[in-house]
């Protein structure tokens, strides 16, 4: 699981909280310099993990500070269909210029 970030103008990401079957796998509170990394272009690795094969549920949770300086929660859930392959998914945190809002999605690498 690996988080990008693609933002500036709506969003100054604060914290990213990782669950899998409500379960809690990962929590970050970020930086100003690690934010600024991953504006530069930058992945984290938020989680490692072995799960069995069948159906997974994704939830990622974002807080910072969005539009006119307010605060932002956001949350993304991703349904997995886990088989024998490996699967690895990303955390897409993007500006959304046609409704001045941070956008986040789960999004599986192909």
């Amino acid at each position: 699981m690996f988080l990008s970030l693609d933002t500036g103008e709506f969003l100054k990401l604060d914290s990213v909280k990782l669950k899998v079957n409500d379960e809690t796998v990962a929590a970050h509170l970020y930086t100003e310099r690690q934010a600024k990394a991953l504006q530069r272009g930058g992945m984290q690795r938020l989680h490692i993990g072995n799960l069995k094969t069948g159906e997974h549920e994704v939830t990622v949770f974002v807080e910072g500070i969005g539009p006119d300086n307010r605060a932002y929660k956001q949350a993304a859930t991703y349904q997995l269909q886990k088989d024998t392959d490996t699967a690895a998914l990303e955390v897409r945190i993007r500006d959304r210029s046609s409704d001045y809002q941070p956008e986040v999605a789960i999004v599986e690498w192909e």
